[in-house]
């Protein structure tokens, strides 16, 4: 029966609320501790490889993050973050770690704060990090990106002018742009992240808007915020772009894209109504099929269509090597390097026999699973070890004998106690790839 609240429910959540709020600080920055103890016990051999590159901390085996970052519930990329972040506070920031020692207590220093400063302070000399040390240590706990950026370069140019414009060169090998889907929305639209010379943005600015004022001048009756995402598109089409900047009046685009796409023929078509299809090349989100009928009727998208495969089906061969039809096969079924927590797309995995083919192992789905290169040679040379419970389905267990089961749904620890069960909507049977 429903009762009223008390007149203090409202300060008793709260209250609770900070106490959990500080315990799980604490709890947080004991790990921390733990990694720099696991570190500890895992140096890299004499002249070995390392799991990160930094002469200023102590070595770790190339292969050590990976269990701890299980044991914590991270993947094998996290772990060595949270280790490597751990060791320079530890080494390298003595006042900040000693602060995120007191999470949770007065004057303490959450972990996440304390893992940013350690990652805008790598690779900075001692000189630097000393200064940023005493510098940031009281401002730590109010202080965002941008202050942390300012202050590390005004640390910087004092401690090292002419580093800094050696700095500022290398930093010019760091440029990237890379393109992702949205990873929520689901409405077929991505992200655009680039860093770059500031000239070239600012080149590429007022390309962009010309095109977008060009686009406009042919018809096009959207927003200029939208003109100038299609002329991102325009780009792609070199042909396209220099004939519509050159007032060519057949401008039309010429550019071909490649897009794996998993649905049945009558959603493309039509025929059934709420179909949901999957961009495999795009993180293998879920797509409505009616975004893809818009994608296959531009004009600059060129569509074929892949026989269906059966995953059902058995498949061996005599010889070693994998032919491409069983590559698909293993691509489509696990979509994803089969180690524990890695999302590495199977397309870019080496094709690893279970049982290796010296000992008896077969070239056939069952006994083929996709593992990137770092895992690959996990298997292969360190003690992790693994089955096929059946296809799809892999039981994993550590160099320390902790247990993980991979199945479509991720990554289970079998050394913990079941949690609820976790369904995930599958494909029906009758969608198939084109």
């Amino acid at each position: 029966m429903d009762t009223a609240p008390a007149p203090d429910t409202a300060t008793s959540v709260l209250a609770h609320a900070r106490e959990l709020r500080a315990a799980a600080d604490r709890a947080e920055a004991q790990i921390l501790v733990l990694a720099c103890q696991w570190a500890d016990l895992h140096p890299a051999v004499a002249g070995g490889e390392t799991a990160f590159e930094d002469d200023l901390l102590p070595s770790v085996a190339w292969d050590a993050p990976a269990e701890f970052a299980l044991a914590v519930g991270m993947s094998h990329d996290a772990g060595t973050r949270l280790i490597h972040h751990a060791l320079h506070l530890r080494h390298r920031l003595p006042t900040i770690w000693a602060r995120t020692m007191r999470a949770g207590t007065p004057g303490g220093l959450q972990v996440w704060r304390a893992r940013r400063i350690a990652e805008f302070t790598i690779g900075q000399s001692p000189a630097v990090t000393t200064m940023l040390d005493l510098q940031l240590a009281p401002l730590a706990h109010t202080i965002g990106p941008v202050t942390t950026t300012r202050l590390i370069d005004e640390a910087v140019l004092r401690c090292h002018p002419d580093e800094h414009e050696q700095a500022r060169l290398a930093a010019l090998d760091t440029r990237h742009v890379t393109i992702r889907p949205a990873e929520r929305e689901r409405t077929g639209m991505g992200y655009l992240d680039a860093d770059a010379d500031l000239v070239d943005l600012l080149a590429l600015d007022t390309t962009l808007s010309t095109i977008a004022n060009l686009l406009a001048a042919h018809g096009c009756a959207e927003s200029l915020d939208v003109r100038r995402s299609l002329a991102l598109g325009v780009l792609a089409d070199p042909q396209y772009a220099a004939d519509l900047l050159n007032n060519q009046a057949d401008a039309k685009p010429r550019r071909q894209v490649v897009l794996y796409l998993h649905l049945s023929d009558t959603a493309i078509t039509g025929a059934r109504s709420g179909a949901v299809g999957r961009l495999e090349n795009g993180g293998h989100q879920p797509v409505p099929a009616e975004q893809i009928r818009a994608w296959c009727s531009r004009t600059d998208t060129h569509l074929r269509v892949q026989p269906v495969i059966d995953l059902n089906r058995h498949t061996h061969v005599q010889a070693y090597e994998v032919p491409d039809r069983l590559k698909e096969h293993i691509t489509l079924r696990d979509q994803h390097c089969v180690f524990p927590r890695c999302t590495r797309p199977a397309r870019r995995c080496d094709h690893d026999h279970i049982t290796a083919h010296g000992d008896g192992g077969t070239t056939c789905d069952g006994n083929l699973a996709p593992l990137c290169r770092r895992h690959h040679r996990m298997k292969t040379h360190r003690r992790w070890r693994y089955t096929a419970l059946q296809p799809g389905v892999y039981h994993w267990t550590s160099p320390h004998g902790d247990p993980y089961l991979v199945d479509h749904t991720g990554t289970h620890d079998l050394s913990r106690p079941p949690g609820p069960s976790s369904r995930r909507c599958r494909a029906s049977p009758e969608e198939g790839a084109a």
